[in-house]
């Protein structure tokens, strides 16, 4: 808790000091959201973005109120700085709240520019999670996380690498501490002017310090290949390919094979299709459930053996004279179990989404009866939005 007062004892240190010679608040934007899944309580988001310029600093603001409150559904205060003289220098201070948690995490970044085309970028973030209930005591937790990374840009090539590592305790139950290590690598190449490929890779350990069996140690890598072809000013091909595998202690757990192909035509400046094939196959070698220890359950996840397949057509429509924007989708998805033993299941479905914008304000309508892509259950989402 030290770091973020300190952090916060800073940060209102430097709005004092630029007071004097005046400043200038405005608002930018607020958005109210109100989504409602099927079987679940609608839920409402207000959210207000405002800037605040000072002498030598800008503020970036974002407040967000939401109701009911729900374990997954914080309100939050946010705050961006960014100053003038020192632009690689990024503070931020978040604070989230609902029934249940109150979390504090502040943040700092920093991008060295040593030559043109090389910057190293090093941060810094805590986190703390203070319960308000008897019966979350034991969920207490403190994270302290640092990052190194290295950003490399040529005229034909780039290469991004970062290292992070976490470190997560709980003050109540030091058994559950655990630190996690991870490195990621991005290489891309511009084969010519409309070619494009990136290879990635990212790997991470979790090691418990306090636990002497191996048997809770968790390893997981993945290894991917993405691309895009521009075949003229109508047509584009975009592809990804990757493989993931999973290890708990020196067993493997899970492997992962997915991949998935979108061919974009842009018939003119205002009508967009997009027809995106895809496949996920998961190899599970243990039906053993794994979760964060602070959590009070282990998430719903479906741990049977199988292949995901998808199938999606979108279309957009921007109607400039009428201020509207229309997208529409249809979607199939199936799940083919390895078990003879499991039902295999499939669904499928309609989306839409209307939007509205005439100057200063903006309404949005989306309707999804039986899901999405990533939305299993039926939704309706309304947003309204006023701009300043």
């Amino acid at each position: 808790m030290k770091t973020s007062a300190y952090f916060w004892m800073l940060l209102g240190l430097l709005v004092m000091i630029e007071l004097p010679v005046g400043a200038d608040f405005t608002f930018d934007k607020i958005s109210l959201k109100i989504d409602s899944s099927e079987g679940e309580p609608a839920e409402t988001d207000l959210y207000c973005y405002s800037d605040w310029k000072l002498k030598h600093f800008n503020l970036d603001l974002i407040n967000k109120f939401s109701w009911p409150e729900s374990n997954d559904n914080f309100s939050k205060f946010h705050v961006k700085a960014d100053f003038e003289k020192y632009q690689q220098l990024e503070l931020d201070f978040d604070y989230q709240w609902n029934e249940r948690y109150r979390i504090l995490a502040p943040e700092i970044a920093y991008d060295f520019k040593f030559k043109p085309g090389l910057i190293i970028g090093l941060e810094y973030e805590t986190e703390n999670r203070d319960p308000l209930l008897d019966k979350d005591w034991k969920l207490e937790y403190r994270i302290e996380a640092g990052t190194v990374k290295m950003a490399l840009d040529k005229k034909d090539w780039s290469y991004d690498l970062k290292l992070a590592r976490t470190q997560k305790e709980y003050p109540k139950e030091k058994i559950k501490n655990y630190t996690i290590n991870q490195l990621n690598h991005d290489l891309a190449w511009r084969i010519q002017p409309d070619l494009n490929l990136k290879i990635l890779y990212y790997g991470t350990s979790r090691l418990y310090a306090n636990v002497l069996k191996i048997s809770q140690e968790r390893w997981s890598s993945k290894t991917g290949l993405n691309g895009d072809y521009r075949l003229n000013d109508h047509w584009q091909i975009i592809g990804s390919f990757s493989l993931k595998e999973e290890e708990k202690g020196l067993t493997p757990y899970l492997d992962q094979q997915d991949w998935e192909l979108k061919l974009k035509n842009k018939l003119n400046r205002n009508i967009t299709f997009d027809l995106r094939i895809g496949s996920v196959e998961y190899d599970y070698y243990s039906d053993i459930t794994y979760f964060d220890p602070d959590e009070m359950e282990a998430e719903e996840e479906d741990q049977k053996s199988r292949t995901e397949n998808k199938v999606a057509l979108e279309c957009y429509w921007r109607l400039k004279e009428l201020n509207l924007e229309l997208e529409a989708g249809l979607f199939w998805i199936s799940k083919d179990y390895s078990s003879s033993h499991v039902s295999n299941l499939q669904r499928e479905g309609v989306y839409t989404s209307v939007r509205w914008k005439p100057k200063e304000v903006g309404i949005q309508l989306e309707i999804a009866p039986n899901g999405n892509l990533w939305r299993t259950n039926g939704f309706y989402q309304l947003k309204f939005q006023y701009y300043f």
